[in-house]
Formats: structure tokens, C-alpha cells, sequence
């Protein structure tokens, strides 16, 4: 089966970035700077503490991310979208609250029709997450 995951490049917070979305989710995250990165490429200097490379692994879910930005230049929140189902009612509203901080809440936390709990925020790194928890009908 084929696992989605979305890289999300940032302007200079990446590890900002990052750590929030630990604190939110929990996992491990590791970091790779440029000034760590193994590569005869030569970057600007003062670049050194900027992140190549992040990954954040929440078990079966995996978010990557870097400061690197590409010669398209840099637009927040171009076509970012972050879909996360949950596995608990508990979950998604310790999520949802978290990811909120700083945030805005562009579709409250509710059950809706089809018997999941959802909601949408675009956090305060410009990131827009849909939450979803299937709850059934009960």
C-alpha cells in the first residue's frame, strides 16, 4: 500500500516548525542542517543552522520537512492541505486544541453527518490540517 507523505518547506522556521508538530503529535523527530549535510555543494554562508532535512515519525505516519527553498521561490500554504485521521475521540481534540494554539480555526471540531468528528485549522505556520475521527452513528 502506497503511504502518503507530505514534505512541507518553510521560510527559515523549519525547526520551529517541527518541534511544534512533536509536541503536538509526540514521535521522533531528527534534523539534518546544511552545515551537517554531507555534499560538495556550497551554500550561502550564515545558512549552516538552516535545516536540509527534517523528519518527524509518528508510527505509521511520516512528515518531512527542510528550509530549502526551491527556485520557485517561497509561497505559504500553496496548496498545502494535511488530512489526519484519528484513532480516538481523545485524540483528535488533544490534536485539534493543539494545532489550534496560534492558529485558526477555519471549521470547528463537530460530529457531522456522515458519524465522523471533523474539523480544519491552518496553524500558526500557515499549514491547514483536517482533522477527521470516525465515530460511526452510535
Amino acid at each position: 500500500m502506497a503511504i502518503l507523505t507530505p514534505y512541507v518547506t518553510f521560510r527559515g522556521n523549519c525547526r520551529e516548525a517541527m518541534i511544534f508538530y512533536k509536541d503536538s503529535f509526540g514521535g521522533e523527530l531528527t534534523f539534518q542542517t546544511v552545515g551537517e549535510t554531507p555534499s560538495d555543494i556550497r551554500y550561502p554562508p550564515g545558512t549552516e543552522d538552516q535545516i536540509m532535512h527534517a523528519t518527524l515519525i509518528i508510527g505509521d505516519i511520516i512528515i518531512m520537512a527542510s528550509d530549502m527553498i526551491s527556485r520557485a521561490g517561497f509561497t505559504l500554504g500553496t496548496n498545502i492541505s494535511l488530512s489526519l485521521t484519528c484513532d480516538s475521540l481523545e485524540q483528535i481534540e488533544r490534536i485539534f486544541f493543539s494545532l489550534s494554539m496560534g492558529g485558526n480555526i477555519k471549521d470547528q471540531l463537530s460530529r457531522r453527518p456522515w458519524g465522523a468528528f471533523f474539523g480544519v485549522i491552518t496553524d500558526r505556520f500557515g499549514i491547514t490540517w483536517m482533522l477527521s475521527y470516525d465515530a460511526g452513528y452510535t
